[in-house]
């Protein structure tokens, strides 16, 4: 390890230190709230906790990965860059409607652009 991937270490575990740990339910429950955005979003709208985005991915990192440890938090998915609670069908539902919204989004766009292309 170089030094500058032990200091962004060091810088991560120094921000997850100052995380109370009686905010895991807050976190928990406004993820599963805000379903399917993007870890600056919730960097930047989490109130309880001055996240970077680094550092909340590293969190979610570990809760997915000691589950017995954080036992009822999560566990989270994240899908194209953006975070779902992953608890029940609802939120795989969740996942879906987001998915096809962008797919939606991509295929107006598409015929757009095939729109300005033909005019040209």
């Amino acid at each position: 390890m170089d030094i500058n991937t032990l200091k962004q270490h060091h810088q991560i575990i120094e921000n997850i230190e100052h995380f109370n740990i009686n905010d895991l339910e807050k976190l928990n429950n406004f993820i599963s709230k805000y379903n399917g955005k993007t870890t600056q979003y919730y960097v930047e709208n989490i109130q309880f906790h001055r996240f970077t985005c680094e550092s909340f991915e590293y969190l979610i990192q570990q809760i997915n990965a000691f589950r017995n440890t954080y036992f009822d938090i999560g566990p989270f998915v994240n899908k194209n860059g953006l975070w779902y609670a992953n608890k029940s069908t609802e939120n795989l539902e969740n996942i879906i409607g987001t998915l096809e919204d962008v797919v939606l989004k991509q295929q107006k766009e598409i015929e757009k652009l095939k729109q300005q292309v033909a005019q040209k």
